[in-house]
């Protein structure tokens, strides 16, 4: 065997290959090692008919599908028995496979709850799945049984149903839409996401089930004229699309159809642990039947019952009965099969044994894994490692005396960049697979997913009628609608503002610039202000008193900062690369941000101060590790520092996890810590023998004492007190510090502490988690128990949120006789601090299933495997709310569930109906909710800036107090002209220049558009959003032409300072302030364009117009002055 030590790639190698090469000692081939593994040689004839191969563990059974479906290149249909074992094999194949092959799929299960959202990309890939069978093409298909015991749609209805364009297609723009809605395919404004379309002028965006990405349809009558793909974010084009499949995107499932209509006649068919699959699925059943009990005397059960009749699994022995239609394997698990328990599954014509044992587990004693490796390969054996750490395998093979050169040249060693969930060996063979989880105990590192933009901020195409907006002038107006006005014969569209007094005023669109939405906590209304911009002005003026002290301090502070002298770090180490590649996700963009930004704090000379902001999960931990790992890694220590015991003991857990790869020493301090390890503790920390120690407010008492701190990382520094504060003070010095904060900061706010604040705002979620399902149902004990039970029967825990104290505990009285088996305890805020910390601890360890506890579990700690929440009356909770709380869910890779009950028999407000609705639409989208955001965004800047802003906050809206306070730390930092304000060009020229409403009729998109422009700065700019609109609305009518030349005069206008250009009847006007001079070389070029029609003077350059000059009689056409007025701005 040729065995290589490779680096890190993005490219995809053979991984099944070069392993199953492995699995023959010298041979490359696959046919070979499959020929080694007789049960597999033995189905290649693919007759129907069982065959069962015992003692393989699961972990070599992804390697073993591998092999045999590269031997075979046709379809195997693996089935596991619950949806984690897939998931898990799912993860393994794309490695050994090869992620980019395309040829492994998961097939999940249809979520069938009443109310339920399935994501959008759970159902393409579903629908593409089935499209690739009908195809033909080879796959693996992975599949817990609950998934192929439900129906799916007739195999022919489907593929008739699916059709092929290309441009040059006469399909016909009518009809096109006519078999997208057919299909199922839903219509939108824009196209967002998978299974939408979208129709403008003679363009189709749609989304096809199958596409990597949205495609954009151009038409030329009934034929299509070009295909383009577009992004999501930008909605902008780009390659051109040669064709586009479009399968049915609704799925009208048919009793008597199962998955194993779509495969072909001769895939083989894999059993892993039948009699685990066969237990699972009467499990399954069982739990139906007590539903169908529970539900038929509950009075709000009927919809549920109907629904869950309608989705009968498909019996276990039809599904036997399709599967002997095919060669079968059966993979037992460790206990014998029990026959009569298998009655669906086919007799084996022939057993088979293939034993592949669990290899060893050396949990990060590194020593031992260098001197066994050198063992094993002085024995002969063949080792096979697949890390995210080859060069740090590398070094340990050096260290035991071993050369990796020279092992790869006497094939006794491969190693692999990738990852899996676990090795294994294969004794026969010789052969070894180890993995990180093996060698260094770390979980492995899974599948990267498309990242989708976050953060999305409040924007005036959000603009609803009644909401509130901010004029830089006349202050905070309410919207009340957009209209097309004609004054002196000219067409525009207005933004109509009302203020206070009912009075009215109509801002043209080009002046939009000078608007923003009105953004304070949810649920406050603004005060209206007077128009005229003197009322507005003084409220401005007493927030701007405020935010005066406010910058004295932070500039102060910063300054003081500057001047400090502290340890500078030198740069990353090969070990920190290390450390960082073991990360168990991609680490998001924003993530990356504050990873490079605190790294390079620690390598200045002077104390680092930087605030990581983030929700719960969102990678700030890891943020915070990988700046410790340095300083470690430069001979300091490092205090975190956290304001619960609970907190501490997980990030205890979790750094020393991380750390176990390497010869760090993690500590935990806190109040429960044994006197005896606290002074032991305490002895090793002060000699330098601890590198890292992790503890609450007992690390900030005068008998801590360190060797040489070099770093401290302060986790949600607001919920310290006082004297704490004053410690840490002492400490920022001269020491690093790096402050965690799970309340969000908004980027305005951000931008607006540039320069005396160093800021890390950690905003997109992990991408490679799985949207939380969010169901919004009627208070039900049927539904409470089949969710708790459902979230127990895989391994999880509930959490139940009750927020009334007063009847929490006949809440868990309820839930006692509704889940018997469930352990359940209670947790809310009145409980003294040692009688709710050991029940939180018994639930983070896994004691308690459910918990049942007021809203303290918003800003709570990350427990991965909680993924059910049910929020009893969620009517009563605001929608920012709603949605912290439903964050604490869905923090792994499982499917997380949200159920919101509410009364059925109470009429909801309207208020809590939107919420409601707010929420479960958004359950599936890549943003967050921009209103939920922006409340929570506010709570973080009163954690920043003191809680007594919120009321100044309100007085101007988020945006204007951000503006305000840019402002006075500019003046503080004596550099007020960054904050000049450009001058403001008016063009007033009588020309219809407007969106005409059969160009972009929606109204969001229209204020959009004229957002964009009102924006634009340059003529570049002006182009690019002028590209941008002809790319996705098409050909311009003529008073979108007109609008967009407006705008291209007022960017000239603003580069030549010019404050205004108005157009008469028969003369050109320039407003050029008193101070203007017309330059020297400008006046020839003006005499020749004017033919010596202009003066100058007061202020002005007046240029009269030719009698030929018609601005009414021809501006349908296009006013002929336009050219001569861009003329004469490029010669001023």
């Amino acid at each position: 065997m040729i065995a290589q030590i490779k680096p890190p790639s993005s490219a995809e190698s053979a991984r099944a290959g070069e392993l199953l090469a492995a699995l023959t000692e010298r041979s490359r081939s696959w046919q070979s090692a499959v020929a080694r593994v007789r049960a597999l040689r033995a189905i290649e004839g693919r007759k129907p008919g069982g065959y069962a191969l015992h003692e393989t563990i699961a972990a070599a059974r992804p390697a073993l599908l591998a092999a045999l479906h590269e031997s075979l290149d046709g379809t195997l249909l693996a089935i596991l028995a619950t949806p984690d074992a897939a998931e898990r094999h799912y993860a393994d194949l794309l490695y050994y496979v090869g992620e980019q092959s395309g040829r492994v799929a998961l097939l999940r299960s249809r979520d069938e709850a009443l109310g339920a959202i399935e994501t959008p990309s759970e159902r393409s890939a579903r629908m593409t799945l089935l499209g690739e069978l009908l195809d033909g093409r080879p796959r693996i298909v992975l599949a817990p049984m609950a998934a192929l015991r439900q129906s799916f749609m007739r195999r022919d209805q489907f593929a008739s149903a699916r059709f092929t364009v290309r441009p040059g297609d006469d399909i016909g723009f009518d009809r096109l839409q006519e078999r997208l809605f057919a299909l199922g395919y839903s219509r939108c404004d824009v196209v967002s996401a998978v299974g939408e379309y979208a129709v403008r002028g003679g363009i189709i965006d749609l989304f096809a089930a199958t596409a990597q990405a949205p495609a954009r349809i151009e038409f030329f009558g009934d034929t299509i004229e070009s295909m383009r793909s577009f992004a999501i974010e930008s909605q902008r084009s780009s390659a051109q699309i040669a064709q586009l499949e479009v399968v049915p995107w609704s799925e009208d499932v048919d009793s008597q159809t199962t998955f194993f209509d779509y495969l072909p006649p001769n895939a083989i068919i894999v059993l892993e642990e039948p009699a685990t699959i066969a237990a699972t699925a009467r499990a399954l059943d069982d739990e139906r039947a007590r539903e169908r009990h529970t539900l038929i005397g509950d009075e709000q059960g009927a919809e549920l019952l109907d629904a869950q009749v309608r989705a009968q699994p498909v019996p276990l022995p039809a599904i036997g009965e399709r599967i002997a239609r095919h060669a079968t394997l059966a993979m037992p698990g460790a206990i014998e099969l029990v026959p009569e328990a298998l009655d669906w599954v086919p007799s084996p014509l022939e057993d088979f044994v293939y034993e592949c044992r669990p290899v060893e587990h050396f949990n990060r004693q590194i020593g031992m894994f260098s001197e066994t490796m050198r063992q094993w390969i002085a024995a002969g054996e063949t080792i096979f490692i697949v890390s995210t750490g080859v060069s740090r395998i590398a070094d340990l093979l050096r260290a035991a005396g071993v050369d990796p050169d020279e092992a790869r040249s006497r094939g006794g060693v491969a190693i692999d960049h990738g990852s899996i969930d676990a090795g294994f060996r294969a004794a026969d063979l010789r052969l070894r697979v180890l993995g990180d989880r093996e060698i260094f105990g770390t979980p492995p590192k899974r599948v990267k997913i498309r990242a989708v933009k976050e953060g999305v901020p409040v924007a005036l195409a959000d603009l609803r009628v009644g909401d509130y907006v901010v004029h830089a002038v006349h202050g905070i107006g309410q919207y009340l609608g957009l209209r097309a006005e004609t004054v002196l014969g000219a067409t525009q569209d207005y933004l109509d503002l009302r203020y206070a007094g009912s009075d009215r005023m109509l801002v043209p669109v080009t002046q939009m610039h000078q608007i923003g939405k009105y953004a304070a906590s949810e649920g406050q209304s603004p005060r209206l202000s007077k128009m005229g911009g003197a009322d507005w002005a003084r409220t401005k003026s007493r927030v701007s008193e405020s935010l005066a002290k406010i910058a004295d301090r932070l500039v102060t502070l910063y300054a003081q900062r500057e001047l400090a002298r502290g340890f500078a770090f030198g740069p990353d180490t090969t070990w920190q690369g290390e450390m960082e590649e073991a990360f168990a996700y991609e680490p998001t963009p924003d993530q990356q941000l504050a990873i490079d930004a605190a790294k390079g704090d620690m390598e200045r000379a002077q104390p680092m101060d930087r605030l990581v902001c983030g929700d719960v999960g969102y990678g700030k931990t890891e943020v915070a590790m990988r700046a410790a790992f340095k300083a470690i890694a430069d001979k300091k220590q490092v205090a975190v520092l956290v304001p619960t015991t609970l907190l501490a003991d997980q990030h205890y857990r979790t750094f020393s996890a991380r750390f176990g790869a390497f010869p760090v020493r993690v500590e935990m301090l806190s109040r429960f810590t044994p006197k005896a390890d606290q002074r032991r503790i305490l002895r090793d920390l002060a000699e330098g023998r601890v590198d890292a120690v992790i503890g609450t407010h007992r690390l900030l008492q005068k008998d801590v004492a360190f060797a040489d701190l070099g770093l401290i990382v302060v986790d949600e520094e607001q919920r310290f007190g006082v004297m704490h504060k004053e410690r840490l003070k002492e400490y920022r010095a001269s020491v690093d510090v790096l402050t965690l904060s799970a309340t969000p900061i908004p980027r305005t706010l951000h931008m607006s502490l540039l320069g005396v604040r160093d800021l890390s705002l950690i905003q997109t979620a992990p991408k490679n988690r799985m949207s939380i399902k969010t169901l919004v149902v009627p208070a039900s004990d049927a539904i409470v128990q089949r969710a708790i039970a459902a979230e127990l029967d895989r391994g999880g825990q509930v959490y139940y949120l009750h927020n009334r104290i007063e009847s929490i505990y006949a809440v868990r009285n309820a839930l006692a006789e509704l889940v018997p088996h469930a352990r359940i305890a209670v947790g809310h805020g009145q409980m003294r601090e040692s009688e709710l910390e050991p029940v939180m601890q018994r639930f983070i360890d896994g004691e308690i299933d459910v918990l049942i506890a007021t809203t303290i579990i918003e800003n709570g700690i990350d427990i991965p495997n909680v993924n059910t929440m049910i929020v009893n009356d969620a009517d009563r909770f605001g929608l920012a709310q709603l949605y912290q709380l439903r964050g604490r869910v869905g923090r792994s890779n499982h499917q997380a569930y949200c159920y919101l009950l509410y009364q059925g028999h109470k009429a909801l407000t309207d208020d809590a109906k939107a919420r409601l609705e707010a929420i479960r639409e958004f359950a599936h989208l890549g943003s967050g909710l921009q209103i939920a955001m922006r409340d929570l965004e506010i709570r973080g800047a009163g954690n920043l800036l003191g809680s007594a802003q919120s009321g100044f906050i309100a007085s101007v809206g988020f945006d204007t107090y951000c503006e305000l306070l840019a402002e006075a730390i500019a003046q503080r930092r004596g550099t007020p002209e960054a904050l000049e304000r450009e001058p403001e060009a008016v063009i007033d020229v009588k020309v219809n220049a407007f969106i005409p409403n059969d160009y972009i009729s929606q109204v969001s998109q229209k204020i959009a558009v004229y957002q964009q422009l009102a924006k634009a700065r340059t003529t570049d700019e002006v182009e690019e959003v002028e590209a941008g609109v002809r790319d996705r609305f098409g050909p311009f009518p003529l008073p979108l032409r007109n609008l967009i030349e407006v705008t291209k005069l007022r960017t000239i206008a603003l580069r030549k300072r010019v404050t205004r250009v108005v157009v008469d009847e028969r003369r050109l006007t320039f407003g050029v302030g008193s101070g203007f001079e017309l330059r020297a070389a400008a006046l020839p070029e003006f005499a020749r364009l004017t033919k010596n029609r202009f003066r100058f003077g007061d202020g002005r350059i007046v240029v009269e117009l030719p009698a030929d000059n018609e601005t009414h009689a021809r501006r349908d056409a296009g006013p002929t002055w336009m050219p001569l007025l861009r003329s004469l701005l490029e010669a001023i």
